[in-house]
């Protein structure tokens, strides 16, 4: 050992004389704060190396009493959802008093009993004041937590074995008992507990003790058993769940049969879809014939219906009879060949001596795919195209094929005039499945007069032709040479395409020449004159009478009248009449006055008197009972001043007594 030097040391000393002596509190007492009264825990907490179920760790804790109070130790106890594995013992059993700066001890015991419940353990003190006498220096009423700290380390992993249970045949009535290799694979010093055995099927039981737990590398042999009630097939899971829920359960497929005769069935199922392939590629689908009966079970065939080509048996080779053992499974391969595009619905017969179903169907779906773009019209020919016209025309594609149809690419081609534009293109690539369409919109501007001519060109994943090409071709000419105005008649005063007249019973709504005159007149237009108004006639309120008119405002100072008589006939037990009037419309901006005029009978002069025009184009007068409530009613159906007119219908509802 390295000996000290003495003259250093005395030097040492000396300066830390000297600064306790400079620093020492002028009271006589350290820096040091004092701590504040209460309950005061030495350690803070408490913690277990203990790691295995059946050892046993215990720990001491000074719980000491700071300030000038006695304290008053109410009770002790364990909180946390893993205190059944904890003991403790107090030096003085609680309620006891504990004076100023003095301390009690206690003992605290930990036995795991198995695997370790996650969560937090904690002792819990809890104490008040001791003395009755109130005074502003008593202790608050507290507790002290002192957190029992467990050493918990590893993983732990279920484990069962084997995967799967073949009980074989058992006749009905009887038993058959199997063992599970139940283990914990993890590592560390986490137990595993299990909590249940359980299978879907009720014929399959298994006997799991209480309180089962496993430590890391440590097995039980689980008994499964198989008691079937009646003939019959059972294929079920049964599963092992751990106690903990960060643990994954182990799963056994469990089977056996019942059945005293042989039977056909197949894995997965009798109905395979395959998806899709693409023509021209093969694919195998793999499944197996499963004897589920009790009997050995031949078959003799296996016969594939389909004339398209596309299915074919490859596996087994049936140059002789198969004999299949209970519960045995033999595969079988169907090689998918994409011959022919299309839907594939096919059926394979599987012949054997099954005494209930000798022809077993087995049903295969799927889709040969090849897209294939069909585009409308084949050529666009935009005709002639009056000077400063700007048209559109739609181009469709759809997919006519089988399978999804990608679209890469739309461009006009090289050496197009410009003034072909595309006015709407969709995002790309897209996809489009069967019989699915899309319209791009192809803009002609005539901007000079001449002939022009274009080319559109589609890509496509369409094996047979992946580029496809529209030829557009459009003229330019005069006002007097392309101006068609429809369900009108042209006029070119100004050296441009407009409209002049529309033809009876059509309006030019929206003021575009290129759409002619779009809107058409619903019946016969109401006139906004009492002589030109539309007669409903009598509505009558003890006949519950109702009628509609439909109509359109085409324009920003069109007016429609209706009118009808609401009459008030008599009525012994109570009072019928009850006007309704209703204005419906998509177009929130045509609106309706209604003017009602009493009269004990139909008045064939017009007055406009009492309006009504309400918000909510909704109108209702109701009768007063012995009155005369007889009137004559007029609509007007007209159009928000300053708002363009639309060609979109109204209907207009009125009934008495409903």
């Amino acid at each position: 050992m390295r000996r000290s030097n003495p003259i250093i040391l005395g030097a040492l000393l000396a300066v830390a004389a000297l600064w306790g002596c400079n620093n020492a509190n002028p009271n006589g007492k350290g820096d040091k704060p004092e701590k504040p009264p209460g309950l005061e825990a030495q350690p803070e907490r408490l913690a277990f190396l203990c790691v295995t179920p059946g050892c046993d760790d215990t720990q001491s804790v000074n719980v000491h009493v700071n300030g000038t109070r006695r304290a008053a130790i109410k009770r002790i106890i364990l909180r946390g959802e893993a205190a059944d594995d904890f003991a403790f013992t107090s030096s003085e059993p609680a309620p006891f008093v504990v004076g100023a700066n003095a301390g009690f001890d206690i003992e605290v015991r930990y036995t795991p009993k198995g695997a370790p419940i996650p969560g937090m353990v904690e002792l819990v003190v809890t104490y008040t004041d001791a003395s009755p006498e109130e005074s502003p220096d008593r202790l608050e009423p507290g507790e002290l937590s002192i957190p029992l700290v467990r050493r918990i380390v590893g993983e732990p992993i279920l484990e069962a074995t084997p995967s799967a249970l073949s009980f074989g045949v058992v006749p009905s009535g009887e038993t058959k008992t199997l063992a599970v290799h139940v283990a914990n694979a993890g590592f560390g010093n986490v137990a595993l507990g299990l909590e249940s055995a359980t299978a879907e099927a009720t014929q399959v039981t298994a006997e799991l003790g209480p309180g089962t737990s496993l430590v890391p590398g440590a097995a039980i042999d689980l008994p499964v058993t198989f008691k079937p009630f009646d003939e019959g097939y059972v294929n079920t899971t049964l599963t092992l769940k751990p106690t903990s829920p960060d643990v994954e359960p182990a799963k056994v497929q469990v089977e056996g049969t019942s059945l005293s005769a042989q039977k056909l069935a197949v894995e997965p199922g009798e109905a395979i879809d395959f998806g899709e392939l693409a023509q021209g590629k093969t694919r195998p689908v793999q499944l197996k014939l499963v004897n589920i009966g009790g009997a050995d079970l031949t078959v003799t065939a296996i016969a594939v219906d389909d004339s398209t080509g596309n299915l074919s048996v490859t596996q087994p080779e049936l140059s002789e009879p198969i004999v299949i053992a209970p519960l045995e499974r033999v595969p079988v391969e169907i090689l998918v060949g994409g011959t022919t595009p299309g839907e594939v619905n096919v059926t394979v017969t599987v012949s054997s001596d099954d005494p209930l179903v000798p022809s077993l169907a087995i049903h295969v779906t799927g889709t040969i795919t090849q897209p294939k773009l069909t585009v409308t019209p084949a050529q666009l020919d935009f005709g002639t195209v009056p000077v400063g016209w700007v048209m559109n025309r739609p181009v469709e594609l759809k997919n006519t094929g089988f399978g999804k149809l990608t679209v890469k690419n739309i461009t006009l081609v090289a050496g197009s005039s410009n003034l072909f534009q595309l006015a709407s293109l969709p995002a790309l690539p897209m996809m489009l499945d069967r019989d699915e369409r899309v319209a791009i919109d192809v803009e002609f501007r005539a901007e000079t007069m001449a002939t022009f001519n274009g080319w559109l060109s589609v890509e496509t994943d369409d094996p047979v032709n992946p580029f496809q090409e529209v030829p557009l071709s459009a003229v330019a000419g005069s006002c007097e040479a392309g101006c068609p105005i429809s369900h009108g008649t042209p006029s070119c005063t100004n050296g441009a395409c407009e409209v002049g007249t529309c033809d009876p019973g059509w309006y030019d709504t929206d003021q575009s020449a290129a759409s002619g005159c779009e809107c058409k007149e619903v019946g016969t237009d109401p006139g906004e004159f009492c002589m030109d108004a539309v007669d409903v006639g009598t509505l009558t309120d003890t006949d519950e009478d109702q009628a509609q008119r439909t109509g359109i405002v085409p324009l920003t100072d069109d007016v429609d009248l209706y009118r009808f008589y609401g009459k008030d006939a008599t009525s012994v037990f109570g009072e019928d009449y009850k006007v309704k009037i209703r204005l419906d419309s998509a177009d929130p901006n045509i609106r309706m006055c209604v003017y009602r005029h009493d009269t004990g009978s139909h008045d064939s002069d017009c007055y406009f008197s009492n309006e009504s025009c309400p918000s909510n184009r909704s109108y209702q007068k109701n009768g007063s009972y012995g009155a005369e409530d007889g009137a004559d009613y007029i609509i007007k159906v007209f159009r928000d001043p300053g708002v363009g007119p639309t060609c979109t219908a109204y209907t207009l509802f009125m009934s008495n007594g409903i």
